[in-house]
């Protein structure tokens, strides 16, 4: 007999085989529900597979609507979103949002534009419906719970084509979505675009700060528009200021000056004038050409060529860098005196200002500051974490990412570089982007720059910079994006923790108790 081969057996009573069949168990009577591993509504979908691809099917136990319907309302009956806790409704979403990605992936065209714009204001109807209900949420920032579900819609959106023939309405904003005119999703719903600081065209390797910053202000509802609206009051209230020089060293009439920054009409040119300046003061401050403009050696010619394109084309974080040069904020290293100076340039008006703290391991140990990020992220705001990254116990040099939210046991963030290694500590041998006692980093975990960039040549410059390429990031590009760090990691490696945190609303003044009210009494 072979090895694995069974003897033919039986199942009725035989006289030369003695034995009888177990009868079965009755079925209990429990609905069929119950009997799963995991709640009815967590039930996953049922595809069918044609030659035409995915189709959804009807679930023949759960009786579920087709996955088009579930999109609509969340894998869930919808009263289910007006009851229950604000975490469980929170996490019925998730599974709206997983759905509403899937179905999406299965249209084209103008259909699939539609259904994407649907998705997003759904979303910003279902986040209105939170706060309505709870005191912590205020309806401008969805839960940062959703942040990775929500992002992949946006994303989506903004890689679709404009419509043929579509009204422009006003300046479209580069980073927005074409497909929606212009519209900013990602501020608007408080949900950072994933930004890897690899493309910026401030030094690649060392700009960590200034896009870990940009999700930050993104996740606070500011975005590339702000920082282009500081820019242009910078600059103008700059040219008033010369034209006010220039008439005093002239003995001119003042009177016929423009009065205010706002009434001044920058020349043609003056713009870029200062944005060639920059990308100057950018080079001739670099050692090293990883230091400088693109991490290479660049010259007028292609300062010319990014300064013509700048003010359409520029991404957010260097927007941002830009307008630190321009305010002379500091710095791009410190942002805890760049930081607050940025939010005040952006937004001039100071009871809708985000405010900003920063902790450090002086002030407590980890589990500490996880209380502190805690409360941070469940009241609306964003945090951004600096951590020691060379290992060998080596504190000279740090990192900067934004964190999206907790887990258990870490974090999720959004680390501009790339992908920590999950077993990198602080005090072994062994970069966080390197593999286990590898000094430098790993091509496969770092994100890589685009081929495109030829460091031979400075008079040349490559599309990489612009904002339309950072909505199209290949996936060597984005390791970063919602990528996992554990405690173990963070523990001893963290440097600090910065916070920007929605501004307090002022309490009404109550006239009763003023001192004119009293004097009258």
């Amino acid at each position: 007999m072979p090895e694995h081969a069974q003897p033919d057996v039986k199942t009725k009573l035989d006289a030369q085989q003695p034995f009888a069949e177990k009868p079965k168990p009755a079925k209990p009577n429990v609905p069929p529900e119950l009997l799963l591993p995991y709640p009815v509504f967590e039930t996953p979908y049922v595809l069918s597979v044609p030659k035409e691809g995915l189709v959804p099917m009807m679930d023949p136990l759960t009786q579920a609507m087709p996955m088009k319907h579930w999109a609509d309302q969340g894998l869930l009956p919808p009263p289910m979103y007006e009851r229950g806790t604000r975490e469980q409704r929170i996490s019925a979403y998730e599974l709206t949002l997983d759905a509403s990605n899937m179905y999406a992936g299965m249209l084209k065209g103008d259909e699939k534009t539609q259904y994407l714009k649907e998705r997003l204001h759904a979303l910003d109807t279902f986040n209105d419906s939170l706060a309505k209900t709870d005191p912590q949420a205020d309806g401008k920032r969805v839960p940062n719970q959703l942040i990775d579900n929500a992002r992949p819609l946006i994303e989506t959106l903004e890689r679709q084509p404009a419509p043929e023939n579509a009204p422009v309405t006003g300046a479209r904003n580069p980073e927005g979505a074409a497909a929606d005119n212009g519209r900013d999703w990602n501020s608007e719903l408080g949900i950072p675009q994933y930004r890897t600081q690899s493309d910026n065209l401030i030094p690649p390797e060392a700009s960590c700060n200034m896009t870990s910053l940009a999700m930050a202000l993104e996740r606070m509802g500011y975005g590339r528009d702000d920082a282009m609206g500081a820019i242009d009051r910078n600059l103008r209230e700059r040219y008033l200021g010369e034209l006010q020089a220039q008439a005093k060293r002239n003995k001119s009439d003042p009177s016929t000056l423009p009065k205010t920054a706002q009434d001044v009409a920058l020349p043609d040119g003056y713009f870029e004038g200062r944005v060639k300046d920059y990308l100057k003061s950018i080079d001739d401050g670099a050692s090293k050409p990883y230091q400088g403009v693109r991490g290479k050696d660049t010259n007028e010619r292609a300062w010319d060529a990014i300064a013509d394109q700048y003010k359409d084309k520029a991404q957010f974080e260097d927007t941002l860098d830009f307008l630190r040069y321009l305010t002379k904020a500091g710095s791009r290293t410190d942002l805890d005196t760049v930081t607050p100076k940025l939010l005040q340039a952006i937004e001039p008006d100071a009871e809708k200002r985000p405010t900003y703290r920063s902790i450090t391991p002086g002030r407590g140990g980890w589990t500490s500051a996880r209380g502190e990020l805690d409360e941070v992220l469940s009241e609306g705001g964003a945090a951004m974490l600096s951590f020691h990254h060379k290992g060998g116990g080596n504190t000279a040099a740090s990192h900067i990412v934004s964190v999206q939210q907790m887990t258990k046991d870490g974090l999720v963030i959004d680390d501009p570089y790339g992908r920590v290694r999950d077993s990198y500590r602080l005090g072994e041998v062994g970069d966080a982007y390197g593999e286990k006692g590898q000094a430098g980093r790993s091509a496969t975990r770092k994100n890589l720059v685009d081929p495109s960039v030829r460091r031979d040549l400075p008079g040349t410059i490559d599309s990489d910079w612009t904002a339309t390429a950072g909505q199209n990031l290949r996936t060597d590009e984005s390791r970063g994006s919602s990528s996992t760090v554990s405690d173990a990691t963070m523990s001893r490696a963290w440097r600090s923790l910065r916070f920007l945190e929605p501004a307090k609303p002022h309490k009404p003044q109550d006239n009763a108790n003023t001192p004119a009210a009293n004097a009258q009494q």
